[in-house]
């Protein structure tokens, strides 16, 4: 093999800011975040290397932006392709600069690239990542339709109201239709089908939160779930801001990484903190230990996506009698 060179690629909706490390001198470019910007991208690096030089790239998670990148750069077999944690990188970019911009971004990813060697990137299965975009789908058709009927609500004229009546029907008809898409999934994909059934176990879950966990969940180099890795992707990881060795701000989960599920599991700890009485024992015990209300809702937003992990890992429904044995192996809860 040729000598190793190193890309790091700062994401954004609209643009890819590029640095290259290639025999310790850095080349940087911007490109358009688009399939004529990928191509341009890769022919650019062509340019600068030697015929059928090995690349690493290296990039951070970044909801969906990063996926025409990434999964164009895996067609090429002298490139490795890591899709990697912003946490993992915000703490390795600590000890290198003070100052922070896009530029700066990517010539540290080029620098944790090198130096970390983070494992590839293996994406989800298409029909997963197929069923992730219904899903997503679904989520925005419910969100137009709350708009409509909030918006029906504020006109006092027939004209205006069948409008908006005629534009409800034609939501609630590709609710339908995007419905019928997604259970053809289940339908004909057992794997997707079985892990359904599984979170649909767990009380609080239900469909909907079923339904996104299996769309936008994934599984590590060793074909497991693992709670603490999904924990940091989907932000859920409290942390207390310092300097020097003084707290000065109060916790707060990390926010980084995939929103959608993060929301999703706060609303299932709603959920589940009235109606399933371990989860509401796990949280009285947490407030009256002085855990501010938000964060104890955070903690069992956790604690049921590391209960879904273990049930997934085991395949084996959701049993209470067995509930203090899902945090086996796992993140610590709280």
């Amino acid at each position: 093999m040729n000598n190793k060179f190193y890309c790091g690629i700062d994401v954004s909706k609209k643009k890819l800011d590029v640095m290259l490390l290639a025999q310790e001198k850095f080349h940087y470019k911007v490109v358009e975040n688009s399939n004529d910007g990928v191509i341009f991208l890769q022919e650019w690096i062509k340019s600068k290397l030697e015929k059928d030089a090995f690349v690493h790239f290296c990039m951070e998670a970044t909801n969906v932006y990063h996926e025409l990148l990434a999964f164009t750069l895996l067609e090429n077999k002298n490139y490795k392709v890591s899709v990697v944690n912003p946490r993992i990188v915000k703490a390795f970019a600590k000890s290198l600069v003070k100052t922070k911009n896009d530029k700066t971004d990517a010539k540290i990813l080029a620098k944790f690239c090198k130096e970390r060697n983070p494992k590839p990137f293996t994406p989800q299965s298409k029909e997963r990542r197929e069923l992730r975009d219904l899903s997503r789908l679904m989520d925005n058709l419910v969100e137009l339709r709350v708009m409509q009927k909030v918006r029906l609500q504020t006109f006092n004229t027939e004209a205006a109201a069948r409008v908006v009546n005629a534009t409800l029907n034609s939501i609630d008809n590709t609710i339908a239709e995007n419905e019928k898409e997604i259970k053809f999934y289940y339908d004909n994909f057992p794997e997707l089908k079985k892990e359904y059934e599984l979170l649909n176990s767990i009380p609080s879950f239900g469909k909907r939160v079923s339904n996104v966990l299996i769309s936008e969940i994934y599984k590590d180099e060793y074909g497991l779930y693992n709670p603490k890795k999904l924990t940091a992707f989907f932000g859920l990881e409290v942390r207390e801001m310092e300097s020097g060795t003084s707290v000065w701000n109060k916790p707060r989960i990390t926010k980084f990484g995939n929103p959608r599920v993060r929301n999703m599991l706060y609303m299932a700890a709603l959920v589940a903190i009235r109606h399933n009485a371990k989860i509401s024992d796990f949280y009285l015990r947490l407030v009256n230990k002085g855990k501010p209300k938000k964060l104890a809702l955070i903690a069992v937003a956790r604690k049921l996506l590391v209960i879904a992990c273990a049930i997934l890992n085991s395949q084996k429904p959701y049993d209470a009698n067995h509930i203090s044995c899902y945090n086996k192996n796992s993140v610590k809860i709280a």
